[in-house]
């Protein structure tokens, strides 16, 4: 989550919230801990945000855009994006 302000912001909370919940563990939390982050930086690379960004463009793209318009749009974002 380094590429937004909000992926720290989150990870730092879902930490918080998992070192809570393994506060029981205290024998295998650092093995969790690890198993967690390995997991985390192979599925997503780009962050939690980045990953719930392509659900929203995905679901947005499924239920409110019409057929060929996404793609429209995308094309011209890239197109832009190298442009500037």
């Amino acid at each position: 989550g380094l590429g937004t302000r909000l992926g720290p912001v989150i990870g730092a909370i879902i930490g918080v919230y998992l070192d809570d919940r393994l506060a029981s563990t205290a024998q295998y939390s650092a093995l969790i801990w690890g198993c967690i982050i390995l997991v985390v930086v192979m599925v997503a690379p780009g962050g939690i945000v980045t990953i719930v960004g392509r659900i929203f463009r995905w679901v947005r793209d499924r239920i409110f855009a019409q057929p060929g318009a996404a793609a429209d749009v995308d094309e011209a974002v890239r197109a832009n994006a190298t442009a500037g």
